[in-house]
């Protein structure tokens, strides 16, 4: 299984942004540029791209031939290649995506404080004892449960709250791995099968928007 993340320092170029938007199929590019944010935009489109490139690599598609469905409650798969499984995530100025042949998921979160009533709301009392040792929240702590239960959420491909109100991602018995990985101020988790090795990786940005531009132009349908 292989995790790819890369950051986002700094905002593109527009005209180097208009060039990769066009990697993508005109659906996803309206979804995208609904958001407000240059930010936001920007890092969405690397993490579609991020998938893209690893498709057209390891499957020896065509851009064209790289369509992207979702399940009924949201979940993106790729039409007509059951083994290529993925997860994606972002955050401000980075972003994640994991693949394998069987079902994944995946979360990106920056280091940041978190008021202790969300874990009281959403953490098991194990999860509560581990983030909160002694009553003190440590923000390192409570991002490694809150990225492995967004990235078990999004391997089921069922909605949040559920997850988030029943799942015990300490328990001994948990049916999954849990990857974890740090990289400065951000958190990861990829959630897989039992026994399955993980290996993240970062790719540079200036090799991503290469790859990124050896893609046509999209022309295909879908999501």
């Amino acid at each position: 299984m292989n995790a790819r993340y890369v950051f986002l320092d700094n905002p593109l170029p527009q005209h180097l942004y208009d060039a990769l938007l066009q990697r993508i199929p005109k659906e996803k590019q309206d979804r995208i540029s609904r958001f407000q944010a240059e930010s936001e935009r920007q890092i969405r489109l690397l993490a579609d791209l991020l998938v893209r490139v690893f498709a057209a690599e390891t499957l020896g598609l065509e851009n064209r031939e790289i369509e992207i469905a979702a399940a009924p409650a949201g979940k993106p798969f790729l039409l007509g290649h059951p083994a290529f499984q993925y997860s994606v995530s972002h955050t401000k100025g980075a972003a994640l995506a994991a693949f394998d042949s069987h079902p994944v998921g995946a979360d990106l979160e920056a280091l940041r404080k978190v008021h202790p009533a969300v874990v009281r709301r959403y953490f098991s009392a194990s999860e509560q004892a581990y983030a909160a040792p002694d009553g003190v929240l440590l923000p390192d702590r409570m991002l490694e449960i809150w990225t492995a239960k967004e990235a078990y959420a999004k391997l089921l491909g069922t909605g949040l709250p559920r997850v988030f109100s029943q799942a015990d991602t300490m328990r001994a018995d948990f049916p999954y791995d849990l990857h974890r990985y740090c990289h400065d101020a951000y958190r990861m988790t990829v959630c897989a099968e039992k026994g399955t090795a993980c290996l993240f990786e970062q790719i540079p940005l200036p090799a991503l928007l290469k790859k990124a531009m050896q893609l046509s132009p999209y022309e295909g349908g879908s999501l």
